[in-house]
């Protein structure tokens, strides 16, 4: 590990603006939330009433995971549901940065004629990642505890964050190893944190319908962290087991490091083309083929995004009979032959309460049925 010290402060010194950016914004979000929340809801029932809304609309479970309870934390620690997503995104970028982009611009080479161990670099490379993902955690813990919440669900929640940041970094570890390019092992880090993605989001949906596919979230990272469920069942054992994948990844990823030479990558490159195609001959033409892969994706990406975010809200009776404000319906009710009956759930994380219980039949049988407008 020689030279360990001298690369850390270059890595700190080149990143002096990125890192810290990345570092207050996504430990500094959570807060925003809790106090978006605290003036939303001027009452339990209006937050009781919107955590009921949001468990049972497919599109938010989708985005953030599914809703645990009704409490305030419970509902920050769901609308947060996507920043686990953005730190892995960071910690695997920082990492690749300051690996395989560092030997593909010659500067490793460089840096390896002083007087610097062959682990050094890597090494540095994931301290200060693993570093910045701890100190993430540490912020959302402290602002939460400042907020008022609970000290053991704001420790969980900052786990959350941290070891979301580490496994996708120990993902960049292995992706670095690869391909002898950077931008080959982006798209395989950015590839394994999609998969986590669709695996969760699969898990979760299925879940809410007759969850035979429940168990994918158990096969993604993002689920194994969410599954921590903050100021809720604070259960440290999927945080061990993101803990041990961590370990896991970076050790693969220094064995993989000390079977391949520098500047080379386990994956052989593809020759080329002998002939360009006719359509590089223009300046279009060549960015087009630069920046194809995102310009396909994108649209389609925002376009998904957007139908997912705006799903169905559950139903509710809106008959003639049932009074305004009130759960029951008597004229439907009657006119079927039974006694009024309450058409809303009971409150999340209460007994008998169950996510899927407001897409069925009004029991009072009217086919009258309207949508109230949720709040985002």
């Amino acid at each position: 590990m020689t030279g360990l010290g001298g690369l850390l402060r270059l890595i700190l010194r080149r990143d002096r603006v990125i890192l810290p950016l990345w570092v207050l914004l996504l430990g500094l979000l959570p807060r925003v939330y809790l106090t978006g929340f605290e003036k939303l809801f001027a009452t339990d029932a209006d937050r009781l009433n919107y955590a009921h809304l949001s468990a049972a609309n497919a599109g938010f479970v989708a985005l953030y995971g599914p809703l645990s309870g009704d409490s305030m934390g419970e509902l920050v620690v769901w609308r947060a549901g996507f920043l686990p997503v953005m730190i892995g995104l960071a910690a695997l970028l920082t990492v690749i940065r300051h690996t395989r982009a560092e030997e593909e611009a010659g500067r490793s080479e460089l840096i390896r004629a002083t007087v610097v161990g062959r682990w050094a670099p890597f090494a540095a490379a994931l301290l200060v990642t693993l570093t910045g993902c701890l100190i993430v955690g540490v912020l959302v813990t402290v602002t939460m505890i400042g907020g008022g919440l609970p000290v053991a669900g704001s420790a969980a929640f900052g786990a959350v964050f941290t070891l979301s940041g580490w496994l996708f970094a120990g993902v960049a570890a292995i992706a670095a190893q690869l391909t002898s390019g950077a931008r080959g092992a982006r798209t395989i880090a950015v590839l394994a944190l999609g998969v986590s993605y669709v695996l969760r989001l699969g898990g979760d949906i299925s879940a809410q319908g007759d969850g035979r596919l429940g168990r994918l979230s158990w096969l993604s990272p993002i689920g194994w962290v969410q599954r921590i469920f903050p100021y809720g069942a604070d259960d440290p054992w999927p945080g061990l087991l993101a803990l041990l994948g961590t370990g896991a990844t970076v050790a693969v990823g220094a064995r993989l490091l000390a079977r391949r030479d520098l500047g080379s990558g386990l994956i052989a490159d593809r020759l080329g083309p002998a002939h360009a195609d006719r359509a590089l001959g223009s300046p279009f033409g060549l960015a087009w083929r630069l920046h194809r892969g995102r310009c396909s994706a994108g649209p389609p990406a925002s376009a998904r995004s957007g139908w997912s975010s705006a799903g169905w809200a559950p139903a509710w009776c809106s008959c003639p009979g049932r009074a305004a404000g009130s759960a029951t319906c008597s004229a439907g009710s009657a006119a079927a032959g039974r006694s009024p009956t309450r058409t809303s759930p009971p409150p999340p994380g209460s007994a008998g309460w169950s996510s899927r219980c407001t897409r069925c039949r009004p029991p009072c049988g009217c086919a009258t049925r309207s949508r109230p407008a949720t709040r985002s």
